[in-house]
């Protein structure tokens, strides 16, 4: 019995279907090739498509496989024209064995398979998204050749304005900022002298006036187009009537209705210096309104803007630091927002309004090609970054008033004007902060109480809307382009009530705009209602979630490791980035103006979300791979997903991506979604790179178990000119603890000090890897590509101590460099360089990787020992960078070998301490107790070494000393032990050594020397010889504390003088007191103790203890003095002589003090200055004076000596005002707008004057 064995239809080959198509006449075929995509599986980008006609085979060159190809489809329209559900009709489908043309297989009758259709839609949304990105790429080459040309001609496009026809002079502005938001006045009109006057923030109308609307339960708000003349003049005339209509008489009639409606705020576009002069005269604005702009300041709305008004006898700005706002593009302004609260109402009870006026960027006539048509990509984009500005600063503001209000009140925000959009933008997500509600929940106003279509725009019912030249050649559709956004929820203090439009009439009544206006009525909830209430931001993180991604931004993990470094230099030297990185958002948010915190807020907040541990950054562990292109190869570094780092790392990625929700353009590239890596090479094929891999595992340069590498912060790239990545923002992982000292003593404080000063080390390690590869580029160019040259960046002084609390101290680095020697035979080094010219080019590297920061060299010490100063590398501090080249074990000079000594002495103090018998535990103690002890001597002002007092290595020797010597007494440790108990040891031990060291220092014999190393001990007669300072005639004085460090034997005291002197035993005589009393088995009783001792004294304090202040005053001329921070440093160099002199004439040490922080002129301090304060500023130091005694002649005769002094010092500092060449100097005795560049005078005042001066 013979069984048969059915097999698959024959299916006619994918080469057959295409000859078939390109040349049969067969009439049966009624669509020919032009009509007909093939389908096919990409091996990058997945499913993708192509037309028949440009199809080549394979075996002819092509570049797809007949293997590939997965269908055949037929499209109805032109394939630009399909959606992703119009796929047309499937002709060929591999998968079901469907042939329309042949009929093989399962013949036209068998569906097509659903794997097939979805291969097609797909197919078409990449072809989409591939061709609105090469667009994008032509642009950007468009933008930089039409750069390089406007270069070339020397024209700069940032100069060119409008023209103004109002009769104001638009002079354009020179500026680099996008969307610079500014705080901006507002005005009121004054009765009294008739003319609309600058209103002081926070400052309200009069709540008793009759038209006050305080108490009302509604409130409205009105926004309109208005309407300006500088382009359609051919829509203001009347053409209908034949009668000349001017713009006086339309804006009248503008202001008729607006006089109508009575709303409280009213958000006016297009507005002119015309207009506004017409608005600002009629008298219900007079009486009722406050404006953002005047008829004598109109440069908000010069040649055209947006005005804000809001009714004065109901609401107010907020404050000076958050009230009135306007946002300027390169020199446009562009938009206006403002925080306003009721005026009879507390801020803690208050629900302020957030209000921000838009007039987003239109499209012109030649740009009516649709969404993603020809230049009209430029226009969508620029409305969606100029919204997204306008969210990033009310959120800021919504942030200031959350602060200032502990989080009790709700703000509801509010953006109101001329979108110049449709639906089709506000809801496909572009403005997912607005419409989507993603985070923002923005509400559009008119979709939940409009009572009608509310077009806004149309050329059916409105004559001028029809004449507009935005409509030439184009279909009159209506359009609701004016919009009011609400944001709130339902916890929301304003509830909506009504909406309507504004300005419509009846023909042959024109209206007198081509828009209608919106107006909304709102209506207000009870105060007292729980469910206003509460804590966080309601718009938290809707900057993000609306922010436009940019090819130019880049979010990713930076890594300086030498190691790691020195890998990438060598395989990878031409990337765009100058360190290896692991990009977590590419493209990332365009950041503009003023959005560095709400970056820095939403990437912390994405830290939370994903779990880091507090002060424990996450480890990953890194594997070698390779990735395989179609013409190279790449070597990248892959993180284990297996480990606790891996899966953090996803957990972090995800939560950026729920934040910056439209930043998904690397996603979207690879098949696989995000694949996180980072590139340490590129080679010309995989064989090359896995040759590379294997050598590199081979001689251990990476471990073949991976490589563990410690995540420590997210840095924010930029790209620029030169297409090149530069850091712009450093966010680290681990909470680090904003540090403005403390004005008081808690139970918490030592944990706050704690947390500070490792979030500073935190942040120092950071730094330092940044730095170090910074010096090892300029080594390298140095010393030209000399191998085996070294560099080591090491910390040293507080921060090496473990105790750094920046800013109450700036961060102090070394450089180590270790040159080898060139020849053997005479032993000879390398020739010495000048470590001014290695700091330069360290500073030049450092500026090319974060633009951010500013770098100056400055001299210090008696030797004039070049040092490094960096600013914004890390927040609210400064980094001080010093040169030490060793050389068979010898420093370059002796303030290399000062800083090497540093190192040595802040690990001998802590190594002493851990040896005197407590051993880890005592470091922690002394480390707390020395953060206290620079918090009290800082809050009591005897903290700095350069003001005479001792600085934090002295303050760290003497508290080392006293420590070491209470532990190793035995009666004091067997009662510190039967004292403490267990896991409180270390709280108790602080407060008990704190307190005892004040006890015990109150009582020291300074005939001793203070230091830790007994060999350095010697008698203070001998140690003032050799360590006196000369003033400026020669004479020296002689230095009253000596306090040794332990291995260079220097004296941290020896700028002290009798009067700092008696100033630091005053204060530790007071804590002496203070302590004292303490009961030490009360445990409470030291926190009370310690409260009353760090208590913070004021400025005003300082005066008021003393009967007369000496005030020195060093005052310069801005235009002329081009570096102040020289100016300050030769103020405080000199403070010390002048100490000196008034003790020798007084002779009463007691009754003198010296206020050791600089206060700054206009800033701090307010009166009658040596120069004219309204073009200069200056520098002030303050000595407490008890008696005033024959003072006069010490002020005679120094005053003529320091001015003289200062202006020889600064002879190079001063630049000619008045042009000609940039580098000209002037002689400094000379008077300039008959005034010098450089003052010092001295005031003596009576403490209440003095008092009267300072700035609160």
């Amino acid at each position: 019995m013979s069984s048969t064995r059915k097999g698959k239809a024959k299916l006619r080959t994918a080469s057959d279907v295409i000859s078939r198509l390109r040349w049969s006449v067969d009439a049966s075929i009624d669509f020919g090739s032009d009509r007909v995509i093939i389908g096919y599986d990409d091996r990058i980008n997945g499913p993708m498509e192509k037309p028949v006609d440009d199809f080549v085979s394979a075996c002819k060159g092509g570049d797809i496989p007949e293997h590939r190809i997965l269908y055949f489809r037929r499209s109805a329209n032109p394939p630009s024209e399909n959606g992703p559900d119009d796929i047309g009709d499937i002709v060929w489908d591999r998968l079901a064995r469907r042939d329309i043309i042949f009929g093989s297989g399962h013949g036209a009758s068998c569906p097509a398979a659903p794997d097939t259709l979805l291969a097609a839609r797909t197919a078409i949304c990449t072809m989409r998204r591939l061709e609105e990105e090469r667009e994008m790429r032509r642009r950007l080459k468009e933008k930089e050749r039409a750069r390089r040309m406007r270069k070339r001609a020397n024209i700069n496009i940032e100069q060119v304005g409008l023209t103004n026809s109002n009769g104001c002079n638009a002079t354009a502005v020179k500026t680099t900022e996008r969307f610079a938001w500014k705080p901006i006045p507002s005005y009121v009109f004054s009765s009294q002298t008739g003319r609309w006057e600058e209103q002081v923030a926070g400052a309200g109308g009069d709540t008793n006036a009759e038209s006050s609307t305080c108490d009302k339960r509604e409130f409205s708000c009105v926004t309109w187009n208005v309407l300006f003349d500088l382009y359609d003049r051919g829509i203001v005339g009347d053409e209908m009537n034949h009668q000349s209509e001017t713009n006086s008489g339309r804006w009248k009639a503008l202001c008729s209705v607006l006089q109508k409606e009575g709303s409280d705020i009213i958000c006016l576009q297009e507005v002119t210096p015309n207009f506004l002069d017409i608005l600002a005269n009629e008298d219900w604005v007079k009486n009722d309104y406050t404006l953002t702009a005047a008829p004598s300041a109109a440069a908000t709305v010069d040649p055209c803007g947006v005005l804000l008004l809001w009714h004065k006898h109901a609401l107010k700005a907020l404050s000076r630091n958050c009230g009135v706002f306007g946002c300027s593009d390169g020199g446009r302004n562009r938009s206006v927002a403002a925080a306003l609260v009721n005026q009879q109402v507390p801020l803690a009870d208050n629900h302020p309004i957030l209000v921000g006026v838009a007039h987003l960027p239109a499209d012109r006539a030649s740009q009516s090609g649709g969404l993603y048509q020809e230049k009209g990509l430029s226009r969508y984009i620029a409305r969606r970054r100029e919204l997204c500005a306008i969210v990033g600063q009310i959120e800021r503001m919504e942030m200031h008033v959350s602060r200032s209000t502990e989080g009790t009140c709700r703000a509801t925000p509010i953006i109101a004007g001329d979108f110049n959009c449709g639906d089709e933008e506000l809801l496909d997500g572009s403005f997912s902060g607005i419409a989507a509600g993603r985070v923002a929940k923005f509400q559009d106003v008119w979709g939940h109480c409009g009572s009608s279509h509310g077009m806004t725009f149309d050329p059916s019912c409105n004559p001028r809307a029809a004449r507009s030249s935005t409509l030439v050649g184009k279909e009159q559709n209506p359009r609701r382009i004016d919009r009011i956004y609400v944001a709130g929820g339902t916890k929301a203090p304003l509830t909506l009530y009504s909406a309507n439009l504004v300005g419509q009439t009846s023909p042959p009544a024109l209206p007198p705009s081509d828009h209608f206006g919106v107006k909304v009525i709102f209506r207000r909830e009870d105060s007292s209602s729980k469910n206003m209430r509460g804590t966080g931001y309601m718009m938290m993180h809707s900057w993000a979630a609306a922010s436009s991604p940019s090819p130019d931004f880049l979010l990713a993990f930076t890594f300086y490791g030498q190691d790691i470094l020195a890998l990438k230099d060598e395989h990878n030297s031409t990337s765009s980035c100058a360190a290896p990185h692991l990009t977590l958002l590419h493209g990332f948010a365009e950041i503009s103006h003023g959005c560095e915190g709400l970056v820095d807020r939403a990437i912390r907040d994405a830290v939370a979300v994903a779990g880091c541990t507090p002060n424990a950054p996450p480890l990953l562990t890194f594997s070698l791979d390779v990735f395989e292109h179609r013409a190279s190869a790449s070597l990248v570094a892959i993180p284990d997903d297996r480990s606790s780092g891996g899966s953090w790392l996803r957990r972090f990625h995800g939560a950026l991506s729920k934040i910056f929700c439209l930043c998904q353009e690397q996603e979207r590239h690879n098949q696989n979604g995000w694949n996180p890596h980072v590139k340490l090479g590129s080679f010309g094929s995989s064989v090359a790179a896995r040759a590379a891999l294997s050598m590199w595992e081979a001689t251990n340069k990476w471990p073949t178990d991976g490589r563990i590498i410690q995540l420590q912060h997210v840095d924010v790239l930029q790209r620029g000119n030169d297409g090149r990545f530069r850091t712009i923002r450093t966010i680290p992982l681990t909470n680090i603890t904003p540090f403005r000292g403390i004005r008081c003593f808690s139970s918490d404080t030592c944990s706050l000090l704690e947390s500070v000063s490792k979030g500073a080390s935190e942040l120092v390690s950071i730094a330092s890897a940044q730095i170090g590869h910074a010096c090892r580029a300029a080594a390298t160019e140095l010393f030209d590509g000399l191998l085996g040259v070294e560099v080591i960046v090491e910390p040293f002084g507080s921060t090496r101590l473990g105790v750094a609390l920046p800013p109450l101290s700036d961060i102090d680095l070394v450089a180590k460099i270790e040159v080898p020697q060139t020849d053997a035979e005479s032993n000879t080094t390398t020739p010495p360089f000048q470590p001014t010219q290695f700091l330069e080019r360290v500073g030049s590297e450092l500026q090319k990787m974060m633009p951010r920061v500013k770098c100056r060299i400055r001299p210090a010490g008696r030797d004039s020992f070049p040092i490094l100063t960096m600013r914004n590398l890390i927040r609210n501090s400064s980094i001080d960078l010093a040169l030490c080249q060793k050389r068979n074990g010898q420093a370059i000079g002796p303030g290399s070998k000062n800083a090497l000594l540093a190192i040595e002495d802040a690990d001998y103090i802590l190594e002493a301490i851990g040896e005197c018998g407590l051993g880890m535990l005592g470091v922690e103690v002394y480390r707390k107790s020395l953060r206290t002890l620079k918090c009290w001597a800082h809050n009591r002002y005897v903290y700095g070494a350069n003001m005479g007092y001792l600085g934090g290595g002295g303050w760290a020797v003497f508290l080392g000393r006293i420590m070491i010597d209470l532990i190793q007494n035995e009666s004091a440790f067997s009662d510190i032990r039967a004292l403490s108990r267990g896991e409180d040891d270390a709280a108790f031990l602080v407060s008990y050594i704190t307190l005892m060291f004040f006890i015990q220092a109150s009582r020291w014999d300074w005939s001793d020397a203070v230091t830790i190393n007994s060999e350095f001990a010697r008698d203070q007669k001998s140690l003032s010889e050799t360590n006196s300072d000369a003033d400026a005639d020669g004479a020296n004085h002689m230095v009253t504390l000596t306090v040794l460090s332990p291995c260079s034997g220097g004296n941290f005291g020896g700028t002290s003088t009798m009067s700092t002197k008696a100033a630091i035993g005053e204060e530790l005589r007071r804590a002496a007191i203070i302590a004292q009393g303490v009961d030490f088995r009360n445990r409470s009783a030291h926190i009370l103790a310690l409260n009353a001792i760090v208590s913070l004294s004021s400025t005003r304090e300082f005066i008021e203890s003393y009967s007369h202040i000496l005030a020195l005053e060093v005052s310069y001329e801005r235009a002329m003095v081009a570096k102040p921070a020289h100016l300050k440093a030769w103020g405080c160099s000199r403070i010390i002589t002048l100490l000196v002199d008034v003790e020798r004439r007084l002779g009463a040490t007691s009754g003198i003090r010296l206020r050791p922080e600089v206060l700054q002129l206009k800033k701090d301090w307010q009166a009658e200055t040596a120069l004219p304060m309204e073009q200069n500023s200056g520098f002030l130091w303050l000595f407490g004076l008890s008696n005033l005694e024959d003072l006069a002649p010490v002020i005679t005769r120094l005053e003529p000596g320091f001015n003289s002094d200062a202006q020889r010092a600064f002879a190079e500092l001063i630049s000619n005002p008045r042009g000609g060449g940039g580098g000209e100097t002037l002689e400094c005795g000379r008077n300039h707008a008959s005034s010098p560049a450089v003052r010092c005078k001295f005031h003596v005042l009576e403490s209440e004057d003095a008092s009267a001066c300072l700035v609160l």
